[in-house]
Protein backbone atom coordinates (compact mmCIF):
# COMPACT_ATOMS: atom_id res chain seq x y z
CA UNK A 1 0.00 0.00 0.00
CA UNK A 2 2.91 2.36 0.55
CA UNK A 3 3.91 1.84 -3.07
CA UNK A 4 0.37 2.83 -4.09
CA UNK A 5 0.59 6.16 -2.32
CA UNK A 6 3.98 6.81 -3.90
CA UNK A 7 2.32 6.91 -7.30
CA UNK A 8 0.77 10.24 -6.25
CA UNK A 9 4.23 11.77 -5.83
CA UNK A 10 5.78 13.69 -8.71
CA UNK A 11 8.72 12.31 -10.63
CA UNK A 12 11.35 14.53 -8.99
CA UNK A 13 10.29 13.46 -5.48
CA UNK A 14 10.41 9.80 -6.50
CA UNK A 15 13.82 10.17 -8.09
CA UNK A 16 15.17 11.85 -4.96
CA UNK A 17 13.24 9.39 -2.76
CA UNK A 18 11.87 12.30 -0.72
CA UNK A 19 8.15 11.52 -1.11
CA UNK A 20 5.91 10.05 1.57
CA UNK A 21 7.10 6.56 2.68
CA UNK A 22 10.05 6.55 0.25
CA UNK A 23 12.55 6.08 3.06
CA UNK A 24 10.67 3.18 4.66
CA UNK A 25 12.28 0.68 2.29
CA UNK A 26 15.41 0.28 0.21
CA UNK A 27 13.60 1.49 -2.90
CA UNK A 28 14.90 2.55 -6.27
CA UNK A 29 12.86 4.27 -8.98
CA UNK A 30 13.34 2.40 -12.23
CA UNK A 31 10.90 4.21 -14.48
CA UNK A 32 8.24 6.92 -14.38
CA UNK A 33 5.80 7.42 -17.22
CA UNK A 34 3.18 10.10 -17.74
CA UNK A 35 0.69 10.37 -20.57
CA UNK A 36 -1.93 13.07 -21.11
CA UNK A 37 -5.49 11.87 -21.25
CA UNK A 38 -8.40 14.18 -22.07
CA UNK A 39 -7.26 17.75 -22.58
CA UNK A 40 -10.77 18.97 -21.75
CA UNK A 41 -10.45 17.81 -18.14
CA UNK A 42 -6.64 18.02 -17.87
CA UNK A 43 -6.43 14.28 -17.23
CA UNK A 44 -3.00 12.89 -16.43
CA UNK A 45 -2.32 9.16 -16.49
CA UNK A 46 0.88 7.78 -15.01
CA UNK A 47 2.64 4.85 -13.40
CA UNK A 48 5.87 4.36 -11.52
CA UNK A 49 8.06 1.27 -11.53
CA UNK A 50 10.16 0.70 -8.43
CA UNK A 51 12.34 -2.05 -7.07
CA UNK A 52 12.41 -2.97 -3.37
CA UNK A 53 15.74 -4.67 -2.78
CA UNK A 54 15.03 -5.52 0.85
CA UNK A 55 11.88 -7.51 0.05
CA UNK A 56 12.90 -8.59 -3.47
CA UNK A 57 9.92 -7.00 -5.17
CA UNK A 58 9.48 -5.28 -8.52
CA UNK A 59 6.50 -2.94 -8.15
CA UNK A 60 4.38 -1.16 -10.75
CA UNK A 61 2.16 1.47 -9.15
CA UNK A 62 -0.59 3.20 -11.16
CA UNK A 63 -1.70 6.67 -10.10
CA UNK A 64 -5.33 7.41 -9.29
CA UNK A 65 -7.33 10.43 -10.40
CA UNK A 66 -5.24 13.56 -10.92
CA UNK A 67 -7.99 16.15 -10.38
CA UNK A 68 -11.68 16.68 -9.73
CA UNK A 69 -12.08 17.21 -13.45
CA UNK A 70 -10.64 13.80 -14.17
CA UNK A 71 -13.00 12.26 -11.63
CA UNK A 72 -15.92 13.98 -13.37
CA UNK A 73 -14.68 12.58 -16.67
CA UNK A 74 -14.77 9.07 -15.25
CA UNK A 75 -18.31 9.58 -13.96
CA UNK A 76 -19.44 10.77 -17.39
CA UNK A 77 -17.53 8.21 -19.47
CA UNK A 78 -18.84 5.08 -17.76
CA UNK A 79 -20.34 3.09 -20.62
CA UNK A 80 -19.63 -0.63 -20.94
CA UNK A 81 -17.60 -1.63 -24.01
CA UNK A 82 -16.24 -4.90 -25.36
CA UNK A 83 -12.77 -5.98 -24.30
CA UNK A 84 -10.82 -6.46 -27.52
CA UNK A 85 -7.07 -6.35 -26.85
CA UNK A 86 -6.86 -10.01 -25.79
CA UNK A 87 -8.94 -13.15 -26.35
CA UNK A 88 -11.50 -12.55 -23.62
CA UNK A 89 -15.21 -12.09 -24.18
CA UNK A 90 -16.12 -9.55 -21.52
CA UNK A 91 -17.47 -6.09 -20.94
CA UNK A 92 -15.28 -3.41 -19.36
CA UNK A 93 -15.89 0.18 -18.30
CA UNK A 94 -14.85 2.60 -21.01
CA UNK A 95 -12.72 5.18 -19.20
CA UNK A 96 -10.19 2.92 -17.47
CA UNK A 97 -10.01 0.54 -20.44
CA UNK A 98 -9.35 3.28 -23.00
CA UNK A 99 -6.89 4.98 -20.63
CA UNK A 100 -4.86 1.80 -20.35
CA UNK A 101 -5.22 0.66 -23.98
CA UNK A 102 -4.58 3.98 -25.69
CA UNK A 103 -2.24 5.77 -23.29
CA UNK A 104 -0.34 3.37 -21.06
CA UNK A 105 -0.29 -0.15 -22.54
CA UNK A 106 2.66 0.08 -24.91
CA UNK A 107 4.97 1.67 -22.35
CA UNK A 108 3.86 -0.72 -19.60
CA UNK A 109 4.43 -3.80 -21.75
CA UNK A 110 7.92 -2.72 -22.83
CA UNK A 111 9.14 -1.79 -19.37
CA UNK A 112 7.42 -4.67 -17.54
CA UNK A 113 9.21 -7.19 -19.74
CA UNK A 114 12.50 -5.35 -19.36
CA UNK A 115 12.46 -5.20 -15.58
CA UNK A 116 11.04 -8.66 -14.89
CA UNK A 117 13.94 -9.96 -17.01
CA UNK A 118 16.39 -7.78 -15.07
CA UNK A 119 15.04 -8.99 -11.70
CA UNK A 120 13.91 -12.56 -12.43
CA UNK A 121 13.92 -13.70 -8.79
CA UNK A 122 11.88 -10.74 -7.54
CA UNK A 123 8.10 -10.94 -7.07
CA UNK A 124 6.22 -8.75 -9.55
CA UNK A 125 3.51 -6.63 -7.90
CA UNK A 126 1.03 -4.38 -9.69
CA UNK A 127 -0.91 -1.98 -7.51
CA UNK A 128 -2.96 1.20 -7.48
CA UNK A 129 -5.57 3.22 -5.62
CA UNK A 130 -8.95 4.28 -7.06
CA UNK A 131 -8.58 4.70 -10.85
CA UNK A 132 -5.06 3.37 -10.34
CA UNK A 133 -6.58 0.14 -9.06
CA UNK A 134 -8.66 -0.21 -12.22
CA UNK A 135 -5.58 0.43 -14.37
CA UNK A 136 -3.65 -2.13 -12.30
CA UNK A 137 -6.30 -4.77 -13.08
CA UNK A 138 -6.02 -4.04 -16.80
CA UNK A 139 -2.23 -4.22 -16.74
CA UNK A 140 -2.20 -7.48 -14.78
CA UNK A 141 -4.76 -9.19 -17.02
CA UNK A 142 -2.83 -8.00 -20.07
CA UNK A 143 0.45 -9.33 -18.65
CA UNK A 144 -1.21 -12.70 -18.04
CA UNK A 145 -2.52 -12.95 -21.60
CA UNK A 146 0.83 -11.92 -23.07
CA UNK A 147 2.64 -14.65 -21.16
CA UNK A 148 4.71 -12.23 -19.11
CA UNK A 149 5.71 -12.97 -15.53
CA UNK A 150 2.54 -13.51 -13.51
CA UNK A 151 2.04 -10.57 -11.13
CA UNK A 152 0.48 -10.22 -7.71
CA UNK A 153 -2.30 -7.61 -7.91
CA UNK A 154 -3.24 -5.44 -4.93
CA UNK A 155 -5.80 -2.66 -5.37
CA UNK A 156 -7.17 -0.11 -2.93
CA UNK A 157 -10.57 1.55 -3.27
CA UNK A 158 -10.95 0.44 -6.88
CA UNK A 159 -14.24 0.89 -8.73
CA UNK A 160 -15.91 -1.94 -10.60
CA UNK A 161 -13.80 -2.47 -13.71
CA UNK A 162 -15.88 -4.81 -15.86
CA UNK A 163 -18.65 -7.38 -15.84
CA UNK A 164 -18.67 -10.83 -14.20
CA UNK A 165 -16.74 -12.35 -17.11
CA UNK A 166 -13.96 -9.82 -16.59
CA UNK A 167 -14.06 -10.48 -12.85
CA UNK A 168 -13.70 -14.23 -13.47
CA UNK A 169 -10.47 -13.59 -15.39
CA UNK A 170 -9.12 -11.35 -12.62
CA UNK A 171 -9.97 -14.12 -10.15
CA UNK A 172 -7.47 -16.43 -11.89
CA UNK A 173 -4.68 -14.10 -10.75
CA UNK A 174 -3.29 -13.71 -7.25
CA UNK A 175 -5.36 -10.67 -6.43
CA UNK A 176 -6.38 -8.73 -3.32
CA UNK A 177 -8.99 -5.98 -3.52
CA UNK A 178 -8.72 -3.86 -0.38
CA UNK A 179 -11.78 -1.84 0.68
CA UNK A 180 -11.96 0.72 3.49
CA UNK A 181 -15.37 0.42 5.17
CA UNK A 182 -17.77 2.96 3.59
CA UNK A 183 -15.61 3.93 0.60
CA UNK A 184 -17.97 5.42 -1.99
CA UNK A 185 -15.92 4.59 -5.09
CA UNK A 186 -16.08 0.80 -4.65
CA UNK A 187 -19.84 1.03 -5.25
CA UNK A 188 -19.32 2.69 -8.62
CA UNK A 189 -20.45 2.08 -11.32
CA UNK A 190 -23.65 0.60 -9.91
CA UNK A 191 -24.13 -3.13 -10.41
CA UNK A 192 -27.41 -4.59 -11.61
CA UNK A 193 -29.04 -5.50 -8.32
CA UNK A 194 -31.99 -7.63 -7.33
CA UNK A 195 -34.88 -5.31 -6.55
CA UNK A 196 -35.84 -7.27 -3.39
CA UNK A 197 -32.49 -8.37 -1.94
CA UNK A 198 -30.21 -5.65 -3.29
CA UNK A 199 -27.66 -8.31 -4.28
CA UNK A 200 -25.56 -7.69 -7.40
CA UNK A 201 -26.36 -9.95 -10.34
CA UNK A 202 -23.94 -11.70 -12.71
CA UNK A 203 -25.27 -10.22 -15.94
CA UNK A 204 -23.23 -9.68 -19.10
CA UNK A 205 -22.17 -6.07 -19.61
CA UNK A 206 -23.23 -5.01 -16.12
CA UNK A 207 -20.54 -4.00 -13.59
CA UNK A 208 -19.40 -6.68 -11.15
CA UNK A 209 -16.44 -6.86 -8.75
CA UNK A 210 -13.74 -9.49 -8.62
CA UNK A 211 -13.22 -11.74 -5.58
CA UNK A 212 -10.64 -11.59 -2.79
CA UNK A 213 -12.16 -8.55 -1.10
CA UNK A 214 -10.21 -7.54 2.00
CA UNK A 215 -12.65 -5.40 3.94
CA UNK A 216 -11.41 -3.08 6.68
CA UNK A 217 -13.39 -1.41 9.44
CA UNK A 218 -10.85 0.47 11.51
CA UNK A 219 -8.05 -1.99 12.25
CA UNK A 220 -10.22 -5.11 11.98
CA UNK A 221 -10.64 -6.85 8.65
CA UNK A 222 -12.26 -9.84 7.00
CA UNK A 223 -12.05 -11.56 3.65
CA UNK A 224 -15.15 -11.71 1.45
CA UNK A 225 -16.17 -12.79 -2.03
CA UNK A 226 -16.90 -10.37 -4.84
CA UNK A 227 -20.23 -8.77 -3.99
CA UNK A 228 -20.77 -10.23 -0.52
CA UNK A 229 -23.36 -8.47 1.61
CA UNK A 230 -21.15 -9.14 4.64
CA UNK A 231 -18.50 -6.64 3.57
CA UNK A 232 -18.64 -3.43 1.50
CA UNK A 233 -22.10 -4.17 0.13
CA UNK A 234 -23.64 -4.22 3.58
CA UNK A 235 -23.57 -0.44 3.11
CA UNK A 236 -26.40 -0.55 0.57
CA UNK A 237 -27.56 3.05 0.52
CA UNK A 238 -25.86 6.10 -0.96
CA UNK A 239 -26.13 7.99 2.34
CA UNK A 240 -24.03 5.25 3.98
CA UNK A 241 -21.06 5.88 1.67
CA UNK A 242 -18.11 8.15 2.37
CA UNK A 243 -15.56 9.99 0.25
CA UNK A 244 -13.43 10.34 3.39
CA UNK A 245 -13.09 6.56 3.60
CA UNK A 246 -11.94 6.56 -0.02
CA UNK A 247 -9.21 9.07 0.76
CA UNK A 248 -8.12 7.49 4.04
CA UNK A 249 -6.26 4.37 2.91
CA UNK A 250 -2.91 6.05 3.38
CA UNK A 251 -3.58 8.46 6.24
CA UNK A 252 -5.10 10.78 3.65
CA UNK A 253 -3.92 10.99 0.05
Amino acid sequence: WKASVMSYCDQSALQAMTCHYCNDYNLELLHFYTSPGSSVFNDVLSFAMLVDHDNHQFITSFKGSNSNGQLVNQLIDNSMVSYTINSLSAGVLDYAYDSYKDNLRSEFQTKYQEYTAQYPSYDAIITGHSLGGALAEHAAVDASFQGYKEPFVITYGAPRVGDHRWASKVNTLTHYRVVNDRDIIVHYPFCKSNIWTGKCQTTNNKPYHSDSQIFYQGTSWQSCSAESSSCANKHRWVWDWSIDDHNDYFDGI
